[in-house]
């Protein structure tokens, strides 16, 4: 795909502070507080945070994954590994990935269905499509680095436009009134290509 392909110039404005900035989902933090033991626990205070989209969400959370691994249920090891892989992830990839959820249907019916952040959550991604988002975002920074640093954006917001932009939303870097650093940006995440997110057969979410 072209580097310099444009985003669609009329499509209807989506901006980044009308997205969730739960992090990483709401529905993520509600499954997680179906397994706490009590209101002390570790778990229930990492899934308090992420309802709250505090940053302390953090702070307890090796405590709040050993709490998951004693439970010794499929269910509860699965959020367990998938609340450790979020905990390596920073606010970037984070963000992006909210963005992804909000932006992105899960095709339940003709017309598109819902976001997938209606009934999905980042412990539903396929590993191998989370390590991907996670690659992506990675490179992209790593790449980017000065313009990044340049364009003055926070760190979630720039991850949206990460997202919004490479997929040719109707907003993102080319419309944050950054200047050419706008469009450098832009040039940047069009070159990466679309990523569009799916719901598989067996209710994993999986990028193309």
């Amino acid at each position: 795909m072209p580097g310099k392909a444009t985003p669609d110039f009329g499509a209807k404005p989506i901006r980044p502070d009308q997205l969730t900035k739960a992090i990483p989902h709401a529905k993520f933090a509600e499954r997680l507080l179906e397994w706490h033991g009590g209101q002390w626990s570790a778990l229930y205070s990492v899934g308090s945070c992420l309802l709250a989209a505090s940053r302390h969400w953090r702070d307890k959370l090796p405590e709040a994954v050993q709490e998951l691994r004693r439970a010794q249920k499929d269910e509860a090891q699965g959020l367990a590994a998938t609340l450790e892989a979020v905990g390596k992830l920073d606010d970037f990839t984070l963000a992006y990935i909210a963005c992804a959820f909000w932006c992105s249907n899960d095709e339940s019916t003709p017309s598109g269905g819902d976001p997938l952040e209606k009934r999905y959550s980042i412990a539903d991604v396929a590993p191998e499509t989370l390590n991907k988002m996670a690659s992506d975002c990675a490179a992209f920074q790593r790449t980017n680095a000065p313009l990044l640093e340049a364009c003055g954006l926070g760190t979630e917001e720039a991850g949206h436009d990460f997202w919004l932009t490479r997929n040719r939303h109707g907003s993102g870097f080319w419309d944050e009134d950054i200047g050419d650093v706008g469009r450098q940006l832009t040039e940047a995440a069009c070159a990466c290509g679309e990523c569009n997110l799916h719901v598989g057969d067996d209710q994993r979410i999986y990028g193309l």
